[in-house]
């Protein structure tokens, strides 16, 4: 799924911004903020997948950050890969099943 966000806003940044009426923060850590709402901040947390994945992954061995932020990212990415790999075994237990395996 980050794949394809990171994608979509590589390829429509302007209209991604547009649309969701997010604002785009190019500081230290670039992100979305989306607004106060669960509905804005839901939207943040979907735009802000790919850059969270890359920040846990990249920074957390190339920068000396504040632990408890990289343990939050490093957790977010544990149960990203075990939330996408769920379907897939769901998938094949499903497959074999049907095989007679």
């Amino acid at each position: 799924m980050a794949l394809v966000v990171a994608i979509v806003e590589a390829a429509a940044f302007h209209r991604v911004v547009e649309i969701s009426g997010c604002h785009w923060n190019p500081e230290i850590l670039p992100n979305f903020t989306c607004g106060e709402g669960a509905v804005g901040q839901s939207i943040a947390m979907v735009l802000n997948l790919p850059f969270a994945f890359v920040y846990a992954v990249g920074l957390f061995w190339l920068l000396p950050l504040n632990r408890t932020f990289m343990l939050f990212l490093g957790g977010f990415d544990v149960i990203l890969v075990l939330a996408l790999t769920y379907p897939v075994l769901v998938y094949l237990a499903r497959r074999r099943a049907t095989h007679g395996g």
